[in-house]
């Protein structure tokens, strides 16, 4: 059902949708601020503007279409349109009474709009910024037949740069096949994606760095980027967290008892497993990995204890709450990247 429009709303909008006034427009969503930029434009149009010297600006590619649906359809119904109810319309719009001239206009802008060189210019402020690039790409120091990047051109590239990496790899290129080997172990297939995306989007900033790195030799700052220190080892820091504070073997073996018997299955699902597998793991970094998994959610938050220890277990070990937060605080010190296991 459609409600009339209050008078003083239709009022402020046709104050706002003058040409003759520069204005600014405040208002929520769907209160009816594109239906004032379009009316804006075609009397703009009606008032004799050149179509070619109208630029409007919109933050999203559907708000321009929108806007310019709006336009084209407003100017499309006036080629029909009786000269009566023209009248009205051009009057509703313009607030003068329209002659024949102003109709037989009305009805040419439609054809005009769409014979302007370049059409109506209803773009993105991005699109607007790619067109005064391309006018001067000497000054701006780009190439002059740039091309942007569209989702589906970056995702192409990505996967040529990834099968360039595998390829480079298999070929024995020295150093890539160990880079290689490691992030898919420590990040998976969607780790090397997510680190192409992370390159790709820093890559000036990573070529500065690389470029003092190589020249200065001084590793101080990407030691300390990454929060390790010198002469520090992946080896040494995973295995400087055991025993994991709290959790002897003799402290383990009480509390996966004390788990079963108070039949705490969070625990026994989520935590009692991988904690299992840490103790008979002798590699120091896969055994911080399942540390990781037995004490840590999945998106690496600890658990809360009240929540995860039911009445039951914090029963029988009291001080089992302190214990594991005293653990997990030991996890979550060190680096993510090297506890968070392959997908």
């Amino acid at each position: 059902m459609k409600y009339p429009i209050p008078s003083d709303t239709a009022a402020s909008q046709a104050r706002a949708s003058d040409p003759a006034y520069s204005a600014w427009v405040s208002a929520n969503a769907g209160s009816g601020k594109t239906h004032v930029l379009a009316q804006r434009v075609i009397r703009l149009l009606l008032n004799g503007t050149d179509p070619s010297k109208i630029l409007c600006l919109t933050y999203t590619r559907a708000a321009a279409a929108n806007m310019s649906n709006r336009v084209f359809s407003t100017l499309s119904e006036w080629t029909a349109l009786p000269d009566a109810e023209l009248a009205v319309r051009i009057a509703a719009l313009d607030g003068r009474g329209a002659d024949r001239d102003m109709m037989r206009r009305a009805r040419r802008l439609f054809a005009e709009a769409l014979e302007t060189p370049g059409g109506l210019k209803i773009q993105t402020i991005h699109a607007f910024c790619e067109s005064v690039l391309h006018q001067f790409p000497l000054e701006a120091n780009i190439p002059a037949h740039f091309e942007m990047l569209d989702p589906q051109m970056e995702a192409s590239l990505f996967a040529d740069a990834r099968r360039d990496m595998i390829s480079g790899a298999g070929a024995g290129v020295e150093g890539l096949a160990e880079a290689f080997a490691t992030v898919l172990e420590r990040g998976g297939e969607f780790g090397l994606d997510s680190l192409l995306a992370e390159i790709v989007g820093k890559r000036d900033e990573l070529r500065d760095f690389i470029a003092k790195l190589g020249r200065d030799r001084d590793f101080r700052p990407l030691f300390a980027e990454f929060g390790f220190r010198p002469g520090q080892t992946a080896e040494g820091i995973a295995a400087s967290l055991w025993p994991l504070p709290g959790f002897d073997p003799r402290q383990f073996a009480e509390f996966a008892h004390a788990a079963e018997a108070a039949d705490a299955r969070q625990v026994l699902n989520n935590v009692i497993p991988y904690a299992r597998g840490a103790f008979a793991e002798a590699d120091p970094i896969r055994r911080l990995r399942l540390l990781a998994k037995a004490f840590l959610k999945a998106d690496g938050d600890p658990y809360e204890p009240p929540k995860i220890f039911k009445k039951a277990l914090v029963d029988r070990l009291p001080d089992l709450p302190d214990r594991y937060l005293a653990g997990a605080k030991a996890i979550l010190a060190v680096p993510s990247s090297m506890r968070n296991s392959a997908s």
